[in-house]
């Protein structure tokens, strides 16, 4: 993947509001995909949150599931 976490990119200074209302919809529409596939991460944080250098806008990606709790069978 081309782009930085979610760490770096917080660390680099104060992110636009109208991004960060996008990589918020984004991780939220993420996280209820998993949650429908009965799927919890356990580990949110955002070093685990990957911004991918998009050609029209960043694209979120969830990374590290190693903790994660199945909920169905």
């Amino acid at each position: 993947l081309s782009g930085e976490s979610l760490s770096a990119a917080l660390r680099a200074g104060p992110m636009e509001p109208a991004e960060v209302v996008c990589v918020l919809r984004d991780l939220l529409e993420v996280l209820a995909v998993v949650h429908a596939h009965g799927i919890v991460h356990r580990d949110l944080k955002p070093s685990n949150v990957f911004l991918t250098d998009a050609p029209s806008r960043r694209q979120v990606r969830l990374l590290d599931f190693g903790v994660c709790l199945m909920t169905h069978d």
